[in-house]
């Protein structure tokens, strides 16, 4: 508590520390990996930082993700990996109606 206090000498730090020791604590109770979350809050400010460059670069069009070869390839392997579970999901439903 004292370390969470002293890096801004003000309460947002506990309240912060204290809401995060119960989310965790919960995301732990019903049995979520931790791993990921953490790797998110790590990876988060860098994916920030260079989605606003892009931004910047294209200004503020989205077409800077499509243009390019490798990042279309990219964009295509992602909307995979998104959705993957849920046709996944669909097809066993279907299944299991049969």
């Amino acid at each position: 508590i004292v370390g969470a206090y002293s890096t801004s000498n003000s309460m947002y730090g506990v309240i912060v520390m204290f809401l995060s020791g119960i989310v965790g604590y919960l995301l732990n109770k019903n049995n979520f990996p931790s791993a990921p979350m953490l790797l998110s809050f790590v990876l988060a400010p860098l994916l920030e930082n260079n989605m606003r460059k892009a931004f910047m670069l294209s200004g503020g069009s989205l077409s800077i993700f499509f243009t390019r070869p490798i990042t279309c390839v990219l964009m295509l392997i992602f909307l995979a990996f998104i959705c993957t579970p849920v046709v996944k999901a669909v097809l066993k439903k279907a299944r299991a109606s049969k």
